[in-house]
């Protein structure tokens, strides 16, 4: 019987007698597009956790167990994959495959990568062969499907869903796109149908649970559909109603997930920082920029800070360029053109995240994962149509060779850019030296591993391009006031507050920073805000709890204290500074001799028994439960530790203590250790 999909040509069937059976070649096809996928990504094993992982991944608890399945499927509200239960549910499988090792998020990644290839494949080899194209490209089907579908394996546009971990977003989505195509297009060619429109609707319900730019796939579908399976629209609907509405209601859930807005800062016609208009405008030249990447991906830019397009020669020939495109597209749907489909795939993916909607990052490489295939497709086709017209065959296959091995270099090349996070800020500095961001995490990422000195021009300079930057503040006042230049990091923190009130970072620095100088209630005053804006911020709770002892109000510095316990067991400050007040204080209400000894021991365990203010507190605790002898030892070896510290004053107030066990008396009314 014949395949709906189009009768093979005699072209066809010699052209896949070479390399065997006609069954195997794609499935070898395949195996090769993995093994690309592999060579490409080999040296991304051991790229660390990058930006957004350590939200999404290191510090969130819900991909630490894949069961329950509905609570693998969360993520804090703050991550990049909040409101993508898909991909909450992959990170926990990588989690469960390495923990927090990262083979097994890169493991995943590429997997997802190479079988997104293997389905491009797929779908091209059997759209070539169709009834429309069949005559044609059916006798160079395999060829042409397995050259394109290559060349986007290899491409280093992609790394920055593949490499970067988190931005499995995309090419899970991808992946999930291609799958609800790629199901149709078999279903339309099986015997049983049913079953393939159940795996296209579960993908596509997959999808819509990866990401949003998913909206658009039922809608996708049904215009290949119309295009190359059915013949028309009407067609399409009658045969298939069953599906159509089954993709249809995939929009429910992501409807509800979007309605619950889980990242109200990034997109939405919210947004202050940039109008519908002023992203509208600018999306032509930025598409624009997509394209000339596909074909010549140099330079490759991890966060470009596009400018908005405010000259009319910046706005109207890429706008022009790009509605003609589109009206192209449109007229080549209407009149049923198989070349439309090209259009229809690019916009389409492109939609949600090019067009009135406004996202606070305006340009982003990982967008053009998808659309990517149709830039690939067209230029791989008009290649294969002027050689075969004006060439000779036997130039094909060095050409593509040489293409390959250039975008498989480059891959490999780029992967060496997200080697860390310094590197990476570098890069794009380089590239777009007017970066605000890129100076500012530059800055950030110098500051963890404690280059001060090298950070601080970079914040400066982040400040500089832009003073409202709310982050560039922030990460400016702390690298001061980590250099001793208190009084100029409480100006940034204040400036950074200014612009972004609920900026909790900077609410708890300010306490600290008050009480470092010694002023307790404004210290109070800001802890007492951070805890407001984010009640599980234990840090903030910890020095709110300190700040409260240190002015004498107990009670509530233990319910503090307490709280930051139950969110962060192993808090050090927080285990010992209760223990003291525990131990120590002269109110008998207060007191608990048992517990505080419990809270010092745990102290000094995770100290290694080596901290002096640790001993000191144990030592105290020991004396207020009467075990004096013990107190003794702990309280010398904690004088031994502070002067050897040369921390003479604080060596001598503990031996003052020490007399005090010796005569098996306990020390009272300290507010904590070593005050």
């Amino acid at each position: 019987m014949s395949r709906q999909l189009g009768l093979p040509t005699q072209e066809t069937t010699s052209e896949t007698s070479f390399g065997g059976p006609r069954l195997l070649f794609p499935r070898w096809i395949s195996v090769g597009l993995v093994g690309a996928v592999a060579l490409c990504y080999w040296n991304s094993w051991n790229v660390p956790f990058l930006f957004d992982d350590h939200a999404a991944i290191v510090e969130n608890p819900f991909v630490r167990r894949i069961w329950p399945i509905w609570e693998a499927m969360q993520a804090p509200r703050e991550t990049t994959v909040a409101g993508r239960p898909t991909v909450s549910l992959s990170l926990a499988l990588s989690y469960a495959l390495s923990g927090e090792r990262v083979w097994g998020f890169h493991l995943l990644n590429i997997l997802i990568h190479a079988a997104a290839a293997c389905l491009l494949f797929g779908i091209l080899r059997r759209t070539f062969e169709s009834s429309i194209l069949g005559v044609r490209f059916g006798g160079n089907a395999n060829g042409l499907a397995a050259t394109i579908a290559l060349i986007w394996a290899v491409h280093p546009l992609h790394t920055m869903c593949v490499t970067y971990i988190v931005q499995r977003a995309e090419s899970l989505m991808g992946l999930c796109y291609l799958l609800t195509l790629y199901s149709v297009i078999r279903g339309h060619d099986s015997q049983r149908p049913r079953r393939w429109w159940c795996v296209a609707a579960l993908a596509c319900l997959a999808g819509m649970g990866s990401k949003e730019v998913m909206v658009t796939a039922p809608v996708v579908v049904l215009v290949y559909d119309a295009l190359f399976l059915s013949g028309s629209f009407r067609v399409a609907f009658q045969r298939r109603a069953a599906l159509y509405m089954g993709l249809a209601t995939c929009w429910i859930p992501l409807g509800l997930l979007v309605a619950s807005s889980p990242r109200p800062e990034s997109a939405g016609m919210s947004l202050e920082s940039i109008t519908p208009w002023e992203y509208l405008r600018t999306q032509p030249e930025v598409i624009l920029h997509y394209v000339r990447l596909v074909i010549w991906p140099r330079p490759l830019v991890l966060d470009y800070e596009w400018t908005i397009a405010r000259e009319w020669r910046a706005i109207a020939l890429p706008g022009m360029v790009v509605v003609g495109l589109l009206v192209l597209t449109v007229g080549g749907v209407i009149r049923r053109r198989p070349w439309a489909m090209a259009g229809v795939w690019f916009f389409g993916v492109l939609a949600a995240s090019s067009s009135l909607v406004p996202i606070v990052i305006v340009a982003s490489e990982h967008r053009m994962y998808l659309p990517s295939a149709a830039v690939i497709s067209v230029v791989v086709l008009l290649g294969h149509l002027s050689i075969r017209r004006f060439g000779s065959g036997l130039v094909r296959i060095p050409m593509v060779i040489t293409v390959v091995a250039s975008l498989c270099v480059t891959t490999m090349a780029r992967n060496l850019d997200y080697q860390s996070g310094i590197n990476m800020w570098k890069d794009v500095i380089a590239k777009r030296p007017d970066n605000a961001r890129a100076h500012n995490n530059l800055g950030a990422a110098l500051e963890v591993v404690g280059d001060l000195s090298g950070a601080l021009p970079h914040v400066e300079k982040a400040v500089q391009l832009n003073p409202t930057f709310s982050d560039a503040r922030y990460n400016l006042g702390s690298v001061l006031g980590k250099l001793g230049r208190v009084d100029e990091a409480m100006d940034q923190l204040r400036e950074c507050l200014r612009f972004r009130p609920q900026e909790v970072r900077a609410e708890y620095n300010l306490g600290y920073a008050y009480q470092v100088k010694g002023r307790l209630e404004d210290a109070i005053v800001h802890y007492r805000r951070a805890v407001t804006i984010k009640p599980s911020y234990e840090l903030a709770r910890s020095g709110l709890g300190i700040a409260l002892a240190l002015v004498g109000q107990f009670n509530e510095a233990v319910g503090e204290l307490r709280t930051v316990l139950e969110l962060e067991p192993d808090r050090v400050a927080a285990v010992n500074t209760l223990a003291w007040i525990l131990a120590t204080n002269p109110k008998d209400s207060i007191r608990n001799g048992t517990e505080a000894v419990q809270l010092a021991e745990r102290a000094n365990r995770l100290t290694g028994g080596a901290n002096s203010g640790a001993l000191d507190t144990l030592a105290a605790a020991y004396a207020e439960a009467g075990r004096f002898a013990e107190a003794v030892e702990a309280g010398e070896r904690a004088a031994k530790i502070a002067e050897a510290e040369k921390q003479d004053a604080m060596a001598n107030a503990i031996r003052g203590r020490v007399e005090l066990y010796r005569q098996s008396k306990p020390f009272r009314d300290a507010p904590v250790p070593g005050k």
